[in-house]
């Protein structure tokens, strides 16, 4: 079934179809003109080569049960037939037009428009903020319906995050957790993995958080909750291990780029799915907060802040107009002392350690550097290493990469706008386990698979620095004779 319906594929129209389309949204077009019709098709979209003017064929399509009829052409008779005949087959939908003459609002809202731009602002931001308001809206019933049918039954809600919950994940979790008390539905948040970085073992001891790792749970935990949460994570992401095999969540809220369509698909009709290209999972929970009337604690907007930052670096990665909005929320509710004291942890000796082994390690290729740190103990380490490493002078991408037990870790950073390191992180490795991340951030992981069979240790460092070398280079598009270019330290002492 089509939640929206958009009527013209103009300028105007095919922006606001892309906007939806990145959303997961399911959505039809309808366009008059081949021109504009072809285009729709060769983007992708699903099109109809059609008079949205027609009441009998808007039926035909669908038109009685979709939820949002956006309409963008310009010629006022044009908007006014088109509402007119979208009123006589379907009554609820909210209806969103463009007015190029102010004077036809009125008569435009008499209509059964709901929702009328001006041309005196900015078109297409002017609807894309419209269309953001309803499809937030629609997500906050939806998520409420859920809420409300696990509070009917004296359920329990389990919230997932996943295996290595950050500040954005722990934070985003405890929001989640106060709209379900306003509820009064207990919840557990639950994870696998370690928490080993010092910044996120403070945030959790500062805040006063309990979190539940899946491996302190019993073969039959899965049974004790109504519905699943999946919290800055999703089906796709490979990287849950508390979220039980075989059992679908109710709520997926995200930021990591996905297939949401594929997503949508996993979790199901009832569910909601709200995954969004904005810079943390954090603001994306400070508009639920304030939707759903939640008085927000200096604790947790202190957390809730940290995260987007984090998540963010300082908000200089892939930062949003959004996430800017919510601190700005946020802000007046900071507790400052105690963002001081989660920001300044002190520094364990093992990540000074792999911090030395990257420095002492690195391979520079041109603008990328890579380096093997060997055996580690903490994974986290390899994320503070490649923040330090990316800073250096000349450099734009880098990859960190230890052992850790039987698996191989690798944590990528890329400040160069032509690499979606994301991208290039599930190129190389998700075949070979799981990979993925954001334009600027990433990480995987790898079994070590047949290595494990080296038993010398330098050997297999060795072999795996190379294997691992060649794979991320190769997803740079990097011809393979690089491979055998020496780092400029190498050259200066040889």
């Amino acid at each position: 079934m089509v939640d929206y319906l958009i009527v013209g594929y103009g300028s105007l129209g095919s922006k606001i179809c892309q906007s939806l389309k990145k959303k997961g949204e399911r959505i039809l077009v309808l366009e008059s003109y081949n021109e504009n019709y072809n285009k729709a098709i060769e983007d992708g979209m699903e099109a109809r080569l059609a008079d949205a003017r027609d009441p009998t064929l808007l039926r035909r399509v669908g038109g009685d049960k979709v939820k949002v009829v956006i309409i963008t052409p310009s010629d006022p008779n044009v908007i006014r037939d088109v509402i007119e005949s979208v009123r006589k087959v379907n009554s609820e939908a909210t209806i969103v037009a463009r007015a190029k003459n102010p004077s036809i609002e009125k008569e435009l809202g008499n209509l059964g428009c709901d929702v009328v731009i001006s041309a005196s602002e900015t078109l297409s931001e002017a609807m894309l903020r419209e269309v953001e308001k309803i499809y937030s809206s629609r997500n906050a019933r939806r998520l409420e319906r859920i809420i409300m049918n696990v509070a009917s039954v004296n359920g329990r809600f389990a919230i997932v995050m996943h295996d290595a919950p950050d500040p954005d994940s722990i934070a985003s979790a405890m929001a989640f957790r106060e709209i379900l008390k306003n509820y009064d539905i207990e919840s557990d948040i639950i994870y696998g993995g370690e928490i080993s970085h010092q910044e996120n073992r403070a945030l959790i001891n500062l805040v006063d958080v309990d979190l539940v790792n899946v491996s302190e749970l019993d073969a039959g935990w899965a049974r004790r909750y109504k519905a699943f949460a999946m919290i800055d994570c999703n089906p796709e992401y490979n990287n849950v291990s508390a979220m039980p095999n075989g059992k679908r969540p109710n709520v997926v809220i995200d930021h990591h780029q996905v297939d949401v369509e594929r997503v949508r698909e996993l979790v199901g009709n009832d569910g909601l799915v709200d995954i969004r290209e904005v810079g943390a999972t954090s603001t994306i929970l400070v508009e639920y907060l304030e939707r759903f009337k939640v008085e927000v604690s200096p604790t947790l907007a202190t957390a809730l802040l940290y995260g987007i930052r984090s998540d963010t670096s300082d908000y200089t990665r892939d930062a949003t107009r959004e996430d800017f909005i919510a601190v700005s929320k946020l802000l007046p509710r900071v507790d400052l002392d105690l963002l001081s004291k989660i920001e300044t942890p002190p520094i364990s000796s093992e990540t000074l350690d792999v911090l030395g082994e990257a420095i002492r390690n690195r391979r520079v290729i041109g603008s990328i550097l890579i380096s093997n740190v060997g055996y580690i103990e903490d994974r986290d380490s390899l994320v503070q290493a490649a923040d330090y490493l990316l800073r250096l002078e000349g450099i734009s991408t880098v990859l960190v990469f230890g052992i850790l037990g039987d698996e191989i870790h690798m944590s990528a950073r890329s400040n160069d706008v032509r690499v979606n390191i994301g991208k290039v992180m599930e190129r190389a490795f998700r075949e070979l386990g799981s990979a993925g991340g954001h334009p600027k951030a990433a990480g995987a992981k790898v079994p070590l698979g047949l290595f494990k069979a080296v038993k010398d240790k330098e050997t297999l460092v060795r072999l795996v620095g190379d294997a691992v070398t060649k794979k991320f280079l190769e997803a740079l598009g990097k011809p393979a004779e690089v491979l055998e270019e020496r780092s400029t330290e190498e050259k200066k002492y040889s």
